[in-house]
């Protein structure tokens, strides 16, 4: 854990951690029968996935310079491949389109806070500035447009099928590109970002939950909508 932050930083956290969780637990019990009959399994799954991170995190396993890199990439390529199993495979795809798509949809509000967040960690030395809207992430604006889309997305997507699929695609690169910045910029051998302010977060307990639970989460919804909607021969509850 860092020191000399503030502990409000650790409680947003571990709130935003808890909300990310929940919300995708919800689309699962106010999804169809298939994922309602999976929802426990998936929260005991999430809660020991987070447990594990948080194990590695305070056993200083991500904050090796030497594979500081190699090691992060383990939970992002384990969930990614996780991800596009379900999304690739017919089984994965009828499971995805069971879940229910508003809650799917609350989780990129999250992207605003989680934006917040790396600016105020910024301040406090512990993220680079291009990780932060001053620098090369511009997911808030991302979080702004689903907001703005409320209205229209996920409920009315079935007029505007097209736009819908874009700002899926578009919330996954984003994600995809935030991922890009968090290993080009913690400290190891390869740091290519943020040489005179690393992303130490990335690699403490517990803001290495954005990467390795809270990202994986907002991924799987938008690729979880965009199956949804390019696939909707069974059309999923509101």
């Amino acid at each position: 854990m860092i020191e000399n932050i503030p502990f409000s930083l650790i409680v947003v956290t571990c709130i935003l951690t808890l909300l990310s969780g929940v919300m995708m637990t919800y689309a699962f019990v106010r999804g169809h029968h298939r994922a309602q009959q999976r929802a426990h399994m998936f929260a005991l799954a999430l809660l020991g996935w987070t447990i594990f991170q948080s194990t590695l995190a305070l056993n200083r396993w991500y904050m090796d310079k030497n594979t500081g890199t190699g090691h992060l990439l383990f939970p992002i390529v384990f969930s990614s491949i996780l991800i596009l199993l379900l999304a690739f495979t017919p089984r994965g795809a009828r499971f995805l389109r069971a879940l229910r798509p508003s809650w799917l949809y609350s989780l990129q509000y999250l992207r605003i806070p989680i934006a917040s967040m790396f600016y105020l960690l910024a301040t406090w030395k512990q993220t680079p500035w291009e990780m932060t809207f001053y620098g090369m992430n511009f997911d808030i604006v991302f979080g702004g447009l689903a907001l703005i889309c409320m209205p229209i997305f996920p409920k009315k997507k079935s007029k505007y099928r097209l736009a819908f699929s874009i700002f899926n695609i578009v919330g996954i690169a984003s994600i995809v590109w935030q991922y890009i910045l968090v290993l080009g910029s913690v400290p190891s051998d390869s740091q290519w970002l943020g040489l005179t302010q690393p992303n130490y977060a990335a690699t403490h307990f517990p803001y290495g939950w954005f990467v390795t639970v809270v990202f994986p989460l907002i991924l799987a919804s938008n690729v979880a909508l965009l199956v949804q909607n390019l696939t909707h021969h069974e059309k999923p509850v509101m």
